[in-house]
């Protein structure tokens, strides 16, 4: 452009790209403020770099650029390829970064705390060889998961809880208000196993089936869970020696089974099979007691011998009484007959019947 050539005798809108060469109207041949953006075309291909004070609209497109330093604040940005952002991404509270057509996985902070949230009908994976959940400068374990190992969990970074291939191994006390388990084992492989209750106690709820307790793999005892009757074992876990039936409410012997008492095993009630025994196997006496004692045949039917408290002592034969006891000596109903007969005493006497022919002796 020369000085012939003046604002005035050019026609609107009569310069265009037909009318320049490439660089040949640069930055100080135009004023500032001199062309609008009515006179820029839809489309600007621009080498070199771009430099805006002002608000760009619409979309702009980029060939390949190693480097946009800043594109100040965007409303919306897509970006087709992969992002590179050496400084880190910097997000406002509880602006978030989210992944999925409907915004399914969503990372955020909300100013107090920070989330990664599943927002979508799929599950949340998080997928590692090795998995670790610590505190925030990763001095402090959570949770540690060994690809195709354990699966540790911590309490104040000591492990209490540890998977194993059997099941898990617990450090500590573990306290459950339920311990259910099916088909399985409690098995203490060091020390005793104790089973505990520090409050009000502790209970043993056996439903149907066999419940049984096993010393060294035999049978000690056994609690039916239909009828409630408990069986106590032999030596061998063979024999239920001994069974309590709930039906009958009776606790039942088998023969030459003996409930005994004492520290020498003194008092002895048992059955042989034949007969059944009250035995005092000690050194002292065996003593009943009772207010009025009775010794009777198997169905109570019968008295062999009565014993009342203050009174006579009876001794019956086929439930008649024959001697009984009196305040002076005894009463003998019947017949006495013996081997012979002795008065203790200077003035011991034998009273005979007045009535004639009554007495006869047999010398």
């Amino acid at each position: 452009l020369n000085s012939n050539v003046t604002l005035a005798k050019m026609a609107a809108n009569s310069v265009d790209s037909n009318q320049y060469v490439d660089g040949s109207i640069d930055t100080v041949h135009i004023a500032d403020d001199a062309i609008t953006s009515a006179k820029l075309d839809t489309n600007i291909a621009i080498a070199g770099t771009l430099g805006v004070t002002g608000a760009i609209t619409g979309t702009l497109a980029t060939a390949a650029q190693t480097n946009i330093t800043s594109v100040g604040t965007l409303s919306a940005l897509t970006v087709t390829g992969e992002i590179t952002a050496n400084g880190g991404i910097a997000l406002g509270d509880s602006d978030k970064a989210t992944f999925g057509a409907s915004d399914d996985l969503q990372i955020y902070h909300d100013g107090s705390n920070s989330y990664v949230t599943d927002a979508g009908t799929g599950d949340l994976r998080l997928s590692a060889n090795n998995l670790r959940m610590q505190n925030a400068d990763n001095s402090v374990n959570y949770i540690k998961a060994n690809n195709g190992s354990n699966v540790e969990l911590f309490f104040n970074n000591a492990s209490k809880l540890a998977t194993t291939n059997t099941g898990i191994d617990v450090t500590g006390t573990a306290n459950a208000d339920v311990l259910s388990i099916s088909e399985g084992k409690i098995i203490g492989n060091s020390g005793n196993l104790q089973l505990e209750s520090t409050t009000t106690g502790l209970i043993y709820n056996a439903a149907n089936g066999y419940h049984t307790f096993r010393r060294n793999g035999t049978n000690a005892l056994q609690i039916n869970g239909g009828s409630g009757d408990v069986s106590f074992y032999d030596d061998t876990g063979t024999s239920q020696n001994l069974k309590w039936d709930a039906s009958a409410d009776a606790l039942r012997f088998v023969d030459n089974a003996k409930a005994t008492f004492g520290d020498s095993n003194d008092l002895q009630i048992f059955h042989d099979g034949s007969n059944s025994y009250v035995k005092d196997a000690g050194t002292g006496s065996l003593t009943l007691r009772g207010t009025n004692l009775f010794l009777q045949n198997g169905d109570g039917s019968q008295d062999y011998i009565t014993c009342s408290n203050g009174g006579a002592i009876n001794i019956k034969h086929a439930g008649s009484t024959k001697l009984a006891t009196t305040s002076t000596g005894i009463d003998v109903t019947g017949t006495a007959t013996m081997d012979g007969l002795t008065l203790d005493g200077a003035n011991g006497k034998i009273y005979l019947p007045q009535t004639p022919n009554t007495f006869n002796w047999i010398g």
